[in-house]
């Protein structure tokens, strides 16, 4: 495992506070965890829009993005879901176990777009904490609640062919999916590591008119077999 540093900070007490982001030994981008606006400390370990900004300067032209992660805040995860759009090369994006939440809007960021067997994908509202003083803040909160769900709804349908009211009802109730499920609303191309569906190939079913122009007629044994006698008489008068 590798790491490139973001940020080095020297402290009054003389030690060294580095800001780190792992890379596995492909260079892939990791987001294992929660996604923040910012860390708090040196232990915390959450993904920020910081990280993958950095990250994104020294970035191969073809990247891999691999996410096993809850979730976070809205606003942080909009703004690497829009880093990762406009990186200049391929972004893949593969979902190792989770894609909850927010970190489900980063994987559809990817052009080509995996979720590994055995993974999950969830989609919901948004959360909102607010304080409340009055009854006009009431409508204010509620304004800005609407605007963050619209904004997650465009996500979904101007990345797959989901109607913007199947997301609606989909997020209403808390959806969780599995990978063949996510797969089949069209919010990935494959699952990763899963069975070959080769027992799709035994269901096709083809039209009366393809089939009459692939018929071949049996062969008359008996003309073959003139065929070949002639020649091997050809090819023995040769040699002689």
């Amino acid at each position: 495992m590798k790491s490139l540093v973001l940020n080095r900070k020297r402290m009054p007490t003389g030690d060294t506070l580095e800001c780190t982001l792992a890379l596995n030994a492909s260079d892939e981008l990791m987001i294992y965890d929660v996604i923040m606006p910012q860390r708090y400390d040196e232990l915390d370990t959450a993904v920020t829009p910081a990280d993958v900004m950095n990250f994104l300067k020294e970035a191969p032209k073809d990247l891999t993005v691999r996410i096993n992660s809850s979730g976070g805040e809205v606003g942080s995860a909009l703004a690497i879901y829009n880093q990762l759009l406009e990186h200049p090369g391929k972004v893949t994006t593969i979902v190792d176990g989770y894609a909850f939440s927010s970190a489900g809007w980063i994987a559809l960021a990817g052009e080509d777009r995996q979720i590994c067997n055995g993974g999950l994908f969830m989609m919901h509202n948004p959360y909102m904490y607010a304080r409340i003083d009055s009854a006009k803040e009431m409508t204010n909160i509620s304004n800005r609640w609407e605007s963050h769900r619209k904004s997650i709804v465009d996500i979904f349908t101007s990345r797959t062919s989901m109607k913007a009211e199947e997301v609606s009802n989909l997020m209403e109730v808390e959806t969780y999916l599995s990978a063949s499920e996510a797969v089949g609303k069209g919010l990935f191309h494959t699952v990763r590591n899963g069975k070959p569906q080769t027992s799709l190939l035994n269901c096709l079913s083809l039209p009366e008119q393809a089939l009459n122009k692939v018929v071949i007629d049996k062969p008359e044994l008996t003309e073959l077999r003139k065929r070949a006698l002639n020649l091997r008489g050809t090819y023995a008068r040769k040699l002689m």
